[in-house]
């Protein structure tokens, strides 16, 4: 802003305009979402986890079962852990127990 008089030295007031400023584009990878943070005077766009675990680029919430194949002898769920390379929450998954018994004549 244009200083000030009234004494010798001019005082000058620093303003933001937030409207000057670029907003990119941001595209967020399956199960990250963006947010919008301020970085001194203009906004900043993050991707930020959602707390799901990704599986195919398919998203599921904590404690629900996650698609597996149809042929797949393994069963899985999303946990509660988060990894702490990728910020996401982690599958565990558990190997079907097949029945060998045989059924009584």
């Amino acid at each position: 802003m244009p200083p000030s008089g009234g004494s010798c030295c001019p005082t000058y007031e620093c303003a933001c305009f937030p409207g000057s400023c670029s907003l990119p584009q941001v595209s967020c990878q399956p199960g990250f979402r963006p947010e919008v943070t301020m970085e001194g005077c203009c906004p900043k766009i993050s991707c930020v986890p959602k707390g799901v675990c990704v599986k195919d680029g398919i998203e599921y919430p904590p404690g629900s079962p996650i698609y597996t194949a149809p042929n797949s002898c393994y069963e899985c769920n999303c946990t509660s852990m988060v990894s702490s390379s990728t910020l996401l929450h982690e599958m565990n998954c558990q190997a079907i127990i097949c029945n060998t018994a045989c059924d009584p004549l």
